[in-house]
């Protein structure tokens, strides 16, 4: 039987492997590999061919690899066939008339003056809207400091809501989701947030994003993202070179450096429901 063939059987046997123990079952054979090769070049060779053990260990990490991640020679040959980009897809409970959505980076000014959008912002996401995306995701700083960010407590919920309505409607007139990135309180970032937010403060966090996030549906908003990457401060809790942490949210597991961020979907889904996309 070959080889490829015993491993289909084999994942099939243990219900499934998942992604991490294929890249250590990998790494172990191509070490184990060269260990062996390694070894048996110490010795007086007759003939310079791999040893059976190594040339087996080899192939099972060949074809390991081809069994779950499938390519032939034909994976980097670009067509011109783009039908797949503008065919719906299903993401959560919204269905997407195309694959393409607008992602959360700064591309119209945001003149906060007062609590009224600007021209310049129903006009800006109108025309990206109009042009045919399926959903655009309004970044952090377009909704900043008017009733949205954690830490922003002077503007009622009310006040936040009919500043941001207005911008949701907008959005949905040409067929298009509106959804909302929701980042770290103030902007703060790297070990400023995570090593110097106490349990209480996180508490406090967490409930301030579910009542943003209260806020944000009740202006009609599709969903939200939370943004842990670049250097906002959330994404510090995930990397033991910022997070020294010694609590449940420290880096000594991976369960414990990414709490902070299930617990945020798990507010997300109390105060938006089902219905609200995370």
């Amino acid at each position: 039987m070959r080889s490829q063939e015993k491993v289909q059987q084999a994942i099939k046997h243990q219900g499934g492997i998942s992604r991490r123990g294929f890249l250590g079952g990998a790494a172990l054979a191509a070490v184990s590999a060269a260990g062996m090769a390694a070894f048996t070049g110490c010795a007086p060779q007759t003939q310079s061919q791999p040893s059976g053990a190594a040339t087996n260990a080899q192939a099972q990490a060949t074809a390991t690899a081809q069994v779950l991640n499938p390519q032939d020679d034909t994976y980097d040959t670009y067509t011109t066939d783009f039908s797949a980009i503008f065919s719906p897809i299903q993401v959560g409970h919204l269905t997407l008339k195309n694959r393409i959505i607008k992602s959360a980076s700064g591309t119209v000014d945001h003149p906060k003056k007062d609590l009224e959008i600007a021209p310049n912002e129903l006009e800006g996401y109108g025309k990206i809207a109009a042009g045919g995306a399926a959903m655009i995701m309004l970044e952090a700083g377009a909704l900043g400091d008017r009733g949205f960010s954690t830490d922003d407590t002077e503007i009622t919920a009310e006040q936040a809501v009919q500043y941001a309505k207005p911008l949701a409607d907008h959005i949905h007139s040409f067929d298009c989701y509106c959804c909302f990135q929701m980042s770290a309180p103030g902007g703060m970032i790297g070990p400023v947030l995570v090593n110097d937010m106490t349990k209480e403060d996180i508490a406090n966090f967490l409930d301030a994003f579910g009542d943003r996030v209260s806020r944000l549906k009740a202006a009609g908003f599709d969903g939200v993202e939370i943004k842990g990457a670049t250097t906002d401060g959330l994404n510090a809790f995930l990397t033991r070179r910022q997070n020294q942490r010694e609590d449940e949210y420290g880096p000594q597991s991976i369960e414990n450096r990414a709490r902070l961020f299930v617990e945020m979907i798990e507010k997300a889904r109390e105060a938006g429901g089902d219905d609200f996309l995370v």
